[in-house]
């Protein structure tokens, strides 16, 4: 950070390394990187059981607990053992709710720390709670695809106006082929490009 201009080594000392508000402490970084990570394996994941060959065998998912966290959100609790079709908005809209600290997307993670994720559900499964349930059948039509950073954005707040102003001219000068940005307030956001512009 100190090499990149984010930081003085005086700010990089006087940092508590266990505070996630400070964008200097470890625990923050790690939180960044394992959510990017796990971002980037739930995208391939979901993307995967998109194809018409998995989605024919696995219509399905079933909202699961991957792994214990300290704090489980109570809609998420509340869910565990939902079946939805992959294509119900349910999981973006709702799971993945921006309210609850999700990131609005059909994939996981469902939030920082969230612990909960997707499993298949098998056609045969999928059908036979179709037919004793009232669980609402799939969307007439499929959801449009989102790409894995569309929505993107970034509080720039409380970063210094230098700093700002060259990562904003770095964004630019390195992504305008594929995303445009966009500067609103104290915010950055990509705008993915799918038409080649």
């Amino acid at each position: 950070m100190i090499e990149e201009g984010m930081a003085t080594e005086e700010e990089m000392w006087n940092t508590e390394q266990s505070d996630i508000t400070d964008i200097k402490s470890e625990a923050r970084l790690r939180l960044i990187f394992d959510t990017n990570v796990r971002q980037a394996y739930g995208y391939g994941k979901w993307k995967q059981g998109q194809s018409p060959e998995v989605k024919a065998a696995y219509p399905a998912a079933r909202l699961i607990r991957e792994r214990g966290v300290s704090k489980p959100r109570p809609r998420h609790q509340a869910n565990l053992g939902e079946i939805r079709h992959k294509d119900d908005p349910w999981w973006a809209q709702e799971m993945n709710d921006p309210k609850i600290g999700g990131f609005a997307v059909p994939w996981g993670p469902y939030g920082f720390n969230s612990g909960v994720d997707q499993e298949d559900v098998t056609l045969e499964e999928w059908e036979k709670m179709l037919a004793k349930q009232s669980t609402p059948p799939p969307p007439e039509s499929p959801q449009p695809e989102p790409g894995l950073n569309e929505g993107l954005s970034a509080s720039t707040s409380k970063m210094d106006p230098e700093i700002k102003r060259r990562l904003l001219a770095e964004l630019r000068a390195t992504g305008e082929e594929r995303a445009r940005v966009i500067e609103d307030n104290d915010r950055f956001y990509l705008q993915t490009r799918r038409d080649g512009r």
